[in-house]
């Protein structure tokens, strides 16, 4: 077992031994029917109780992309990472980060199942792709003061997946796209010599949701 696999696994169980005594030593709130009744004009999508059901990110006009679409193209996107990244196969690390995640999930307004992997790199990052493909480096796992600060970290990025931020993005490109050619026939959509439309500067092409490793 290398030198950062043992450190992952120092770590982890420590945040494990905290998370157990900061549990035993939880009160129980006593209940307040009170402070459980909605406001009269909260939003749905204000309401924390109403997580798992609050139809956040749906398909529309702000995105064209379905949910199956969109988890076939966060598959082929988390297979470039595979064979790019290195991936951290410690049973006790990987375990341990999927349940955090999975646990996140269940607790969320994503739609999509997810697939939660770890990369051996010291960078403190983790970053999510469409359709439910997260991935955490071990570099944030060291970072993290405690379990919660890293489940803070997993739960951005799932929360980016729920709200399908990388297709809506996507959508406003192509919208973009689809307006500016009327551009071509006064000129500004093409440059001198061009035999194909170029978009307006500004807009963002699906590659650019990809991470750089």
């Amino acid at each position: 077992m290398c030198r950062r696999a043992v450190v992952l696994a120092i770590v982890i169980a420590a945040f494990a031994a905290v998370n157990q005594q900061l549990r035993s030593q939880v009160v129980q709130p006593q209940s307040n029917t009170s402070s459980q009744v909605p406001k009269k004009h909260e939003s749905v999508k204000g309401d924390i109780n109403a997580i798992g059901n609050r139809k956040i990110g749906g398909t529309g006009v702000g995105n064209w992309y379905s949910l199956e679409s969109e988890i076939r193209m966060g598959r082929e996107y988390a297979q470039m990472v595979d064979s790019q990244a290195k991936l951290l196969d410690d049973p006790i690390v990987t375990e341990f980060v999927n349940r955090l995640g999975q646990n996140l999930v269940r607790n969320s307004d994503a739609q999509v199942p997810f697939t939660i992997k770890v990369i051996d790199s010291e960078e403190v990052n983790a970053f999510s792709l469409p359709g439910g493909f997260l991935y955490v480096h071990s570099g944030l796992i060291l970072a993290a003061d405690d379990e919660a600060e890293l489940a803070g970290a997993m739960a951005h990025e799932i929360a980016h997946v729920a709200a399908r931020h990388a297709t809506r993005q996507m959508t406003r490109s192509n919208l973009a796209s689809l307006l500016s050619i009327p551009l071509i026939f006064v000129g500004g959509g093409c440059r001198p010599g061009d035999t194909e439309y170029r978009p307006p500067s500004g807009t963002v092409d699906s590659h650019e949701i990809l991470p750089q490793f």
